[in-house]
Order: structure tokens, then sequence, then C-alpha cells
């Protein structure tokens, strides 16, 4: 038994560290030959062990179950779907069972179905009701519930502060993803409390875990203050991280235009760099502007950093529409270092020894087609000659053809 907590335990610190898709935390056994369907049938086994053998397997396929019960265009009257409703309806029902191992694997199968059903609310109770002293159980519980969960879910905060209460150390901080997800300003705030209160740092950054989605105003202005004088860079980075999801974005963004001056220069380099990377917010692309306003990318490097993103959209066949958001907040920013007096030249420098570059390489690439289709075709008698296999042959031959693609990189060097 304590082998088995221990086990539990150990996963539960995994999917902590952000690993959440994955089922492998419930060893599970193959039947050879055996389809979902047949699975679904041991859903009904007198056995609680097949039965939780049983949801452990379907449980992998619960994030495609859950888009598909979602899809207003799916056919309802189809295997899948109706396979789908069955397996969604049974394990529902387990949940109120005895068997903590069915009960434990359910309640993960709850948590993946529920990353992509939309009626997430139809879920809350379901898992709620559930009344258990198991440390795996109830951590399950945790984790399902912070994603089916919102803040108009109906928990109330007694239920919330128990688990926070819980003597389990995992159980009691998976509970700040659930006060996260709940949008609890009033446990937050109590929270934050002991937030201050804390010298441990791993603590700390837990803790800060309860406040990535959707900050009040005055919590936001309390972390805000705590930047200025924090000494751990990993817990001003979580801070940071943590302000860019803030309800009122645009006081966020006076906070860190005003106090730029009195920000760490590594902690400037990881705001840029961060939000570089996430373009298709516009939160990001702001704060960037407000650093090319400030002369943070002075320097070629962190200009060359800007030009790549930007090149990167500028060269994709086809855009999905977060992407296309991402090319116009880069041009947003390049628009900016234009129109920036002592940016504007080197800005201009850095796309000029861009647009020779590509010139190069396109000139590059004519003439190596030309060398390369004949040395195909050369190397493609030769190994005729002495009978090569076909299909080696083959992928030899393209890749010679598609060799072409890394000689940009030659020329950059």
């Amino acid at each position: 038994m304590r082998r088995s907590l221990l086990f539990f335990l150990f996963a539960g610190l995994v999917l902590l560290s952000g690993c959440k898709k994955e089922y492998s935390r419930y060893p599970s056994v193959a039947v050879p030959q055996y389809k979902e369907t047949d699975y679904v049938g041991m859903l009904t086994d007198k056995n609680p062990e097949v039965v939780y053998n049983a949801v452990a397997v379907l449980g992998q396929q619960a994030e495609a179950m859950g888009k598909l019960l979602s899809d207003e265009k799916a056919d309802k009257k189809s295997a899948e779907y109706l396979m789908a409703m069955e397996v969604y309806k049974k394990i529902t029902g387990f949940l109120s069972l005895e068997d903590i191992r069915v009960v434990s694997a359910s309640l993960r199968f709850m948590q993946l179905f529920g990353e992509t059903y939309t009626a997430k609310a139809e879920l809350v109770q379901p898992v709620l009701q559930i009344n258990s002293k198991n440390t795996q159980v109830l951590y399950e519980q945790i984790m399902a519930l912070s994603v089916v969960a919102n803040k108009d879910s109906k928990i109330p905060d007694t239920v919330v502060r128990n688990f926070l209460k819980n003597r389990s150390w995992i159980v009691s901080r998976a509970t700040y993803l659930l006060v996260n997800s709940l949008e609890n300003d009033r446990i937050r705030r109590e929270l934050f409390k002991t937030y201050r209160r804390s010298i441990d740092e791993k603590e700390r950054l837990l803790i800060l875990t309860a406040f990535q989605d959707k900050l009040g105003d005055s919590l936001a202005d309390a972390l805000s203050a705590e930047i200025l004088t924090e000494r751990s860079a990993k817990i001003r980075y979580q801070i940071y991280d943590v302000l860019r999801n803030s309800r009122n974005q645009e006081k966020v963004l006076l906070w860190f235009y005003l106090n730029y001056d009195k920000l760490d220069a590594a902690d400037k380099v990881y705001l840029f760099e961060s939000h570089l990377a996430t373009m298709q917010e516009d939160f990001s692309s702001r704060l960037i502007i407000q650093f090319v306003k400030k002369m943070f990318p002075a320097n070629e490097a962190s200009l060359k950093k800007i030009d790549d993103a930007l090149e990167a959209y500028e060269r994709k066949t086809s855009l999905s529409a977060a992407e296309k958001q991402g090319l116009n907040n880069l041009q947003v920013i390049a628009k900016a270092l234009e129109e920036e007096k002592a940016l504007s030249e080197p800005w201009k420098n850095l796309r000029n020894k861009k647009k020779a570059l590509n010139a190069d390489t396109a000139k590059l690439q004519s003439e190596y087609d030309v060398l390369v289709k004949d040395f195909a075709a050369k190397t493609t008698d030769l190994f005729g000659k002495y009978a090569v296999n076909a299909e080696k042959k083959q992928k030899y031959i393209e890749a010679i053809l598609n060799s072409r693609d890394g000689l940009r990189d030659l020329l950059k060097q």
C-alpha cells in the first residue's frame, strides 16, 4: 500500500511540473487484438481491476472523445460518437464507486476529457460530489476541477479551504491551480498573505500558480510592487508571467512603462525574449513597443531577434488566424522601430543586409539547382549500372534535390 501511495505521489509531482497530457501514471495491460469497443465491454466486468484497466486504456483517447462529443457537426448516430457517449456516461457513473483505483482513473479521464469538452459545467458536480480521504483521489479530484471549473462554478470556499489545509503537501499545493481556475479573489488574498510571510522560494513560486489568470487590480498592484524588492530572479520572472494575464492589462503596461528604469537588466532581457516568443498576444507586442521606446533593443543582437521573428512568419506559405495576428503585431513593432530616430538607421541597415542575403541566396540556389539536377541525372545512371535498391536510390536522389534548403544558412556563416 505504501509503495502504491509513493508511486501516485511521484506521479502527482510530475503533473504539477506541467505534464498534463499523459495517462501513463495509471499502469494498464493491453489485451492483444482488442479494439476500443472491446475495452468498452470491459467497463461492465465484475472484477474492479479489469474495469480500472479499461478506464486506463480508454483514457488515452479521453481528449479525442471530449472533442468529438463537442463537435456540433459530428454525426450523432455514428459508431464513434455513440461509443464516446457511452464511455463518458459510464465513467461519470464510476465517480460514485468506492474502489479507489477505478475512481482515481475515472477522475483522470474526466480531466483529460474536460480539456476539450465544451460543456464543462456539467462535469463539475459529478467530480465535486466525491467524498474521499484518499490522497490520490483528492489529487485527481482537484486536478479535474481545475480543468472543468471556472469563476461561475458554485464551489463553496469551505471546500477549497479544506483542500488547502489537507495534510498531504501535494494535495494542498495542487489546490493552488484550482484557486486560479476559480479566479477566487478572496482566497487569493489569503494566499498572498501566506506568500509574503513565507521565506521558502519553492513555496512562494507554487503560491503564484494561484494567480496565473485574471488577476484583479489590488493583487496585481501588490505583486508589481514585489518585483522592485524581490531578490529571487525565479520569483520575479514568475510574477512577470502572472502579470501578463491580469484582468487590467492597460494598468500593467503602464506600470512597466513607469518603472522600466528600476527593472534589473537581466529582467529586461527575460521580458523582451519571453514576450517576443508570444507575438500572437497583443499584450506582448505592446510591451515590446514600450521597450523600443525605452531604447532597450538598441544593440544589433536584439534587433536581429525581432527581425528573425518577423522573417519566420513572413517565410510561411500559410498562416493560421493566430499566426496572422503574430505577423501583424511584429509588423507594428517594425514600424515603431522605423519611427524611432535612434533605432531607425540600425534597423534599416539590418533589413537591407537581410535583403542582400536573400538576393544572394536566390542566386546561389538557382546556380545550385542546375548543378544538382545534372548530378542527380548522372547518379541515377550510375545507380542503374550497379543495380542499387530502387527505394534507397529514390531516397538518395530526393536528399540531393532537397539539399538546397540549407544553402541560406551556409551564407550566414
